[in-house]
């Protein structure tokens, strides 16, 4: 899954992916909310960002090491940003079908819609950086 905050990637995959392990760097973040007992559900900071995606990478090679199903839960908004997980899925040859689908945000105006309803406390700036830097995949599919 590659989209902007807010633009309804977890529900997404909760309708239509049931028996799947969901790999997510903001799961690193949820975790730490419940071992600091805090009363939000994620307690984002942003200096441990490559932390929470080395989790979310490591959670990744653990599913795939045992041939589950997974989807990747994560903004990827470079193609870089997401390549080594197509990588090591191809390495595991025909057992995984790799697909690329996106949530779209075709400008400002979404992405305002987007800050507006995203739950991880993501700035407004943020969001217009992760919009300006989007690099289109053309093997991906919007939902």
């Amino acid at each position: 899954m590659r989209g902007l905050p807010g633009s309804g990637k977890s529900t997404y995959i909760e309708a239509n992916y049931t028996d799947v392990i969901v790999c997510s760097a903001d799961y690193f973040f949820e975790d730490k909310a419940r071992e600091q007992k805090s009363t939000y559900t994620k307690v984002f900071d942003p200096r441990e960002l490559l932390d929470a995606h080395e989790n979310c990478k490591r959670d990744f090679m653990i599913a795939l090491c045992a041939g589950s199903d997974i989807v990747i839960d994560n903004t990827n908004t470079r193609l870089a940003e997401y390549k080594n997980y197509i990588l090591m899925a191809e390495l595991f040859g025909e057992d995984y079908d790799i697909e690329i689908i996106e949530t779209p945000c075709p400008d400002l105006e979404t992405v305002k819609k987007y800050h507006e309803r995203n739950t991880h406390g993501v700035p407004y700036q943020t969001m217009c950086d992760m919009f300006a830097r989007w690099e289109p995949d053309p093997r991906a599919r919007s939902v």
